[in-house]
């Protein structure tokens, strides 16, 4: 039954690897098995909606294509959500499929310029739909196609490249027609007719009758660009370079008797496919009324010269409230396996973004609804208007998928490209071809990958915590393992923060102010029309994964709080699995990001963690003994040992704790160890911290103790101190468990022995919060948001309530002014 269902089978003698592709039968809807194996038990439980494994300690298992490694619980969406026979494809497959697109590296310029120069044309400019191709005498060689805008009309040009990057020898390829016909105002060469269209096969012409054909988008007026009506023609070439067309009208128009209302203002820009003797067009089209929307459709031919239009058009649509609300367009459609892929571009706010859908038959197709690549994800900038318009390449040699694209922003409009894996170090990044470029913006030091090792980088950031909360910084809190990286590396007395978690964060991470940065308050949008506000990372900014990714070659690793990609309320598990990853919920691993373990927003329980994920998918379940520190911590020390066993490549490690934020959760045998040593209170212990102070040095001996704070009490008023000495306790002990992590980490690395290669970096979001919570739901409280059911039943009841003592799952307390200990003034403001 197990090998059945499940599929679990030893890929390996031992089970050290095994595989698990699960198929539930008609009429089970929920199966549930225990396998024995040599290390332990796998159990499995599979529904129609998800597959649940707890793999053990010394077993690697392939789920579907991923590799999973034990020990570990994962959750993973099904397929049976697909009815045999259906050309429905359900979200299990769409998202499967998409994997293998996601993370792209950029190349740091246009490949062709927007002003390219070509002997004999003057004037050039916006050079747009790249096609790349190849002859099939020379498949050790590539061609391109593409456009140029000469302030009149479009014309067709072929580059050449011995490599896919460095592209030279333009010349026309096919210029415009005649006064008066139907391709006057310029022709777009792309649509050719290829011998496969197989993924990853080489992208080679074929003949018919002799001759290499192409469909080609055309407009009959001159003057400016693209006026309408555009047009579809066909045309043939001996040698795959020059083409002329193969007849004198149009294949498809505006004019044709049955055009219909969702494509009666233009119709242009072809793609040509060739399935089982009868050839297929997906067309762009256009309806200007009551708003500009194009969207594709589908047309039919025996012989490439006359068409038919399907009956069902369009067969992709614009969706409302989704990256292709406005537009779907320009369809490149290629074979992947037992299914087919559309490459497209769609239009949200005037933003083009490449998005993708698939199909079992070429006429019903199901979208992905997050985008492969967005507008606005270059580090220079070199898209921040549009990414659209693509063609994709597979490279057997280096076994990298190149995508170019019509790359929209800081240089104007030219051809982009992005690749699956870097492949900086293998080339020259100072292009080569004098005959396409003049000056050259943004170019890297083709040196950049040097031969001695760059160092691994782990950068540790805490929240909220006090400038004297460790030890090296004058607390009492036992936190050996900072104090030895202080101790032993450089201490910083002076930083600038933005006063709260998620503008620090995105500063942090784009090196910019958080309003250049999107986050200008918090992740909510202010609703006041300015991205300074909009409350999440803009597109048109770079984080410092991106860059280390894509100019350094590191492998970019995150565990912890992302709280930098819009709001996720803790008590909407829902708003979670939907908006997360779409265009207002940027995940890390959509902003640079190889692999994330963490939570996406801000604060909450840490035996419980709202929005928790492992990379893109929400993680169901966790254990009885879940600390949320600890897990940070151990995915950390997991990633780096991950890092070091696999590619020679040296990795960013971004550790982003929630402690010590409120709620005052901690590990009751680690609290115990404070109890009692705060019953000095407040007024004592911030005069003892000025003292270490002084006496390390990280304050001048003439700098006296900060008046308290005119909010907070002296110490000898406080009503409830014993119940002060265990909130400061609490507060002690998150901070006293993320620096044990902290030391398993540092373990790890000396353990990898790349301790001495790792430049390792500390620091705090902010300092201590201020923020007091009330049983009233006043004053800084989220009774309602954080007054959850925990995963073991127990109710979360909110506020400082002086009867209960903090740290419990069933609590949710914060530490207040006075009990976070500064020798500043200022703490966090209250709102």
């Amino acid at each position: 039954m197990p090998e059945s269902i499940f599929g679990i089978l030893p890929s390996t003698d031992g089970w050290s690897t095994s595989k698990c592709n699960p198929f539930l039968p008609p009429g089970l809807d929920h199966v549930f098995a225990t396998i024995p194996t040599p290390h332990g038990y796998i159990e499995a439980e599979l529904t129609r909606a998800v597959l649940k494994l707890t793999i053990p300690d010394g077993i690697t298992m392939d789920v579907d294509g991923a590799v999973h490694k034990g020990p570990k619980r994962l959750s993973v969406a099904t397929s049976h959500d697909e009815e045999e026979g259906s050309n429905v494809i359900g979200d299990f497959h769409v998202k499967k499929w998409s994997a293998q697109f996601r993370r792209w590296h950029h190349f740091p310029h246009h490949v062709i310029p927007a002003k390219p120069i070509i002997n004999d044309f003057v004037d050039l400019q916006m050079t747009d739909v790249p096609t790349v191709f190849q002859l099939p005498e020379s498949c050790d060689k590539w061609l391109m196609s593409f456009v140029a805008f000469d302030g009149k009309c479009y014309q067709s040009f072929v580059a050449r490249s011995n490599d896919l990057v460095t592209w030279t020898e333009p010349q026309l390829a096919m210029g415009y027609g005649n006064e008066g016909d139907f391709d006057f105002g310029g022709r777009v060469l792309g649509a050719y007719l290829y011998e496969s269209y197989d993924i990853k096969a080489p992208r080679v012409l074929k003949k018919v009758n002799g001759r290499f054909w192409c469909l080609f988008g055309a407009y009959s007026k001159q003057g400016s660009y693209e006026i309408d009506p555009g047009y579809e023609g066909v045309a043939f070439s001996n040698d795959g370079v020059i083409w002329e067309r193969a007849r004198e009208n149009s294949i498809l128009s505006i004019f044709d008797r049955n055009v219909k209302s969702w494509e009666k203002d233009s119709i242009y820009q072809p793609w040509l496919l060739e399935n089982d003797g009868k050839f297929y067009n997906f067309y762009n089209a256009k309806n200007m009324t009551p708003e500009w929307c194009e969207q594709i459709g589908l047309a039919t031919s025996d012989d490439m010269l006359h068409w038919n239009r399907y009956e069902a058009n369009p067969i992709l649509r614009t969706n409302p409230d989704s990256f292709d609300e406005q537009f779907c367009a320009d369809a490149k459609v290629y074979r992947d396996g037992d299914h087919w892929l559309m490459l497209y571009f769609g239009v949200t706010n005037w933003t083009a973004s490449i998005m993708v859908a698939y199909s079992r038959d070429l006429m019903h197709w199901t979208r992905d609804p997050e985008p492969l690549y967005r507008a606005g994800e270059h580090r220079f900038g070199l898209d921040s208007e549009h990414a659209h318009k693509v063609s994709l390449v597979w490279n057997p040699t280096n076994e990298t998928f190149y995508l170019y694209y019509c790359a929209v922003g800081t240089e104007g409009r030219g051809i982009g490209l992005i690749t699956s894996r870097d492949i900086s170090s293998n080339i020259d990044l100072v292009p080569k071809s004098p005959r396409l470029r003049g000056s050259l913006p943004h170019t890297c030091n083709s040196d950049k990958v040097q031969e001695r090792r760059r160092p691994n980088i782990v950068l540790i950031m805490a929240d909220d915590l006090g400038f004297s909360d460790v030890g090296c910084f004058g607390s009492e809190i036992e936190t050996p393992n900072i104090d030895a990286l202080g101790n032993g590396g450089i201490r910083f007395t002076q930083l600038y923060n933005c006063a709260r978690c998620c503008p620090s964060r995105a500063s942090l991470l784009t090196g910019l102010y958080p309003h250049q940065a999107g986050i200008g308050h918090m992740v909510f949008d202010s609703k006041i029309g300015s991205k300074a506000y909009q409350g999440y990372l803009r597109r048109d900014t770079a984080t410092i994964a991106e860059v280390l990714k894509d100019l350094g070659g590191y492998r970019t690793l995150m565990t912890g709080k992302w709280h930098v990609g819009g709001e996720y309320p803790p008590d909407k598990a829902d708003h979670w699995k939907k908006y997360a990853g779409d265009r207002h919920h940027p995940t890390p691993c959509q902003r640079g990001f190889d692999e994330y373990y963490g939570t996406l927003g801000g604060g909450g329980s840490y035996f419980d963690p709202p929005s928790l994920f492992r990379n893109e998918d929400i993680v169901v379940e966790t254990p009885d003994d879940y600390y949320y520190t600890d897990a940070i911590n151990d995915e950390a020390c997991r990633m780096i040992r991950e890092s070091v066993d696999g590619e020679d490549e040296p990795f960013f490690l971004y550790v982003a704790h929630t402690a010590p934020h409120w709620p005052l959760h901690a590990p009751r045998e680690v609290i115990d160890k404070y109890r009692g040593k705060y019953k000095e209170g407040w007024d004592e212990l911030r005069a003892s911290r000025h003292k270490r102070l002084r006496k390390l040095g990280i304050v001048k001996d003439q700098w006296q103790c900060s008046p308290r704070d005119e909010n907070s009490i002296p110490w000898e008023k406080a009503h409830h101190k014993d119940w002060e000495d265990a909130r400061m306790s609490t507060y002690a002990a998150q901070i006293d468990v993320m620096d044990q992590g902290i030391g398993r980490i540092l373990h790890t690395l000396k353990d990898c022995n790349i301790f001495e290669d790792t430049m390792i970096i500390f620091l705090s979001d902010n300092g201590g919060c201020a923020e007091f919570l009330q049983e009233n739901g006043e004053g800084g409280s989220w009774t309602e948001v954080y007054g959850t059911t925990s995963s073991d039943g127990t109710q979360t009841v909110v506020g400082n309530n002086p009867d209960k003592l903090p740290g419990d799952r069933g609590t949710f307390m914060s530490y207040g002014l006075p009990v976070s200990i500064q020798c500043f003034r200022f703490f966090l403001p209250l709102n």
